[in-house]
C-alpha cells in the first residue's frame, strides 16, 4: 500500500511540474517534446523582434555637442572688463587663444592656460590629463557666460562660480561634460609656443598668465634648501635682479636637481605681492624648461 501511495504522490509531482511549465500532460504522461518545442518557438520570436531593433533605421542618434562658438572679445578686451574682483559673466562673451600649458607632469593641476597676443588667462577645467585633450599649441573656444572670473596670483582665473563653503570665489568644473559645453578645441597651431623672450625691465602684470622666457640667470639658495626643484627657488641675473620659480611637490621633477650655471628659465608669470617670495613667480611646466 505505501508503494502504490509513493507512485501516486511521484505522479502528482510529474504533473505539478508540468502545470508550472505550462504544458497540459498527454495521455502518456510525456510532457518534454511539446514543452521544448515552446520554448525554441520563444526563442526564435524574441531573436526576431531583437535583430529588428537594432536595424540601422532604429539606432539613436549621439548626443551632440553644442556648436563651436565665434570669438567675440579678445583676451586683452575681456580683461579690461575684470577689474572689479571676482565676478559671474552674464554676457554671451566667447573667448579664443592658444594653450600654453600642460599638466603631463603635474606642476599644473586641472587647470589650463591660454595666450593670444600678449594676454592670458587660466581655465580651471577640474579634470586630469587635459594635456591630451588641449595639447599645447592647440587653439581653442571659451564660452564664458555663466562663468566666474577673478586674479590669482596676477594670473586671471576663470570657472563655474565656486560653492558657498569655498574660500575662493572661482572653482572647477565638476565633470568633462560640464566642460565641454564651454571649452572647444580645434586644430594644433604650429609653431608650437616656446615663450616670449623678455627681459626684467619689460615684465608688467598684465603679462601674468603668459608664457615667458628669461635668460642668464643661476640658481641662488635663500638658505641651507636641497637644489632640487620643490617649492620656491630664487634665480639672479648678473645685474641682481631676483626670481623665484615654483614647483608643486606633487611635480614629476619636484626632486630634480637644479642645473648649476646660467640657465633659461621659461614658464608661466604670476605675481605674489606680499611675503618671504613676493615678486614675480615663473611656475615651470617641466624640467625641460629650464635651459642650460
Amino acid at each position: 500500500m505505501s508503494y502504490k501511495n509513493n507512485q501516486f504522490s511521484e505522479k502528482n509531482l510529474t504533473l505539478s511540474k508540468n502545470k508550472r511549465i505550462g504544458v497540459p500532460p498527454d495521455r502518456n504522461g510525456t510532457f518534454v517534446a511539446e514543452a521544448m518545442n515552446r520554448i525554441v518557438h520563444a526563442a526564435l520570436i524574441g531573436l526576431l523582434l531583437s535583430s529588428a531593433g537594432c536595424s540601422k533605421g532604429y539606432d539613436p542618434e549621439p548626443p551632440q555637442r553644442p556648436p563651436v562658438p565665434v570669438p567675440t572679445v579678445t583676451i586683452a578686451e575681456f580683461q579690461k572688463l575684470c577689474l572689479d574682483g571676482a565676478t559671474v559673466i552674464r554676457e554671451p562673451i566667447v573667448l579664443t587663444g592658444i594653450v600654453t600649458t600642460s599638466d603631463r607632469s603635474g606642476n599644473f593641476y586641472r587647470t589650463l592656460g591660454i595666450e593670444q597676443n600678449r594676454s592670458a588667462v587660466e581655465i580651471r577645467t577640474g579634470t586630469d590629463n587635459s594635456h591630451t585633450r588641449y595639447p599645447v599649441g592647440s587653439r581653442v573656444c571659451l564660452r564664458v557666460q555663466g562663468l566666474c572670473v577673478e586674479r590669482q596670483r596676477g594670473v586671471l582665473q576663470i570657472g563655474p562660480p565656486a560653492p558657498p563653503s569655498s574660500a575662493e570665489a572661482v572653482g572647477y568644473f565638476r565633470a568633462q561634460s560640464l566642460l565641454d559645453c564651454h571649452l572647444f578645441c580645434g586644430e594644433r597651431e604650429e609653431p608650437i609656443p616656446t615663450g616670449t623672450l623678455r627681459t626684467p625691465d619689460e615684465l608688467d602684470t598684465a603679462l601674468c598668465g603668459t608664457l615667458v622666457l628669461l635668460s642668464g640667470f643661476r640658481y641662488e639658495p635663500e638658505d641651507e634648501e636641497e637644489p632640487c626643484w620643490e617649492g620656491y627657488r630664487r634665480f639672479v641675473d648678473d645685474e641682481g635682479f631676483a626670481i623665484h620659480t615654483y614647483v608643486s611637490s606633487y611635480a614629476r621633477f619636484a626632486r630634480q636637481p637644479i642645473p648649476a650655471g646660467r640657465v633659461a628659465l621659461r614658464g608661466m608669470l604670476q605675481r605674489i605681492d606680499t611675503g618671504p617670495h613676493a615678486g614675480y613667480i615663473i611656475k615651470l611646466r617641466d624640467e625641460t624648461d629650464c635651459l642650460d
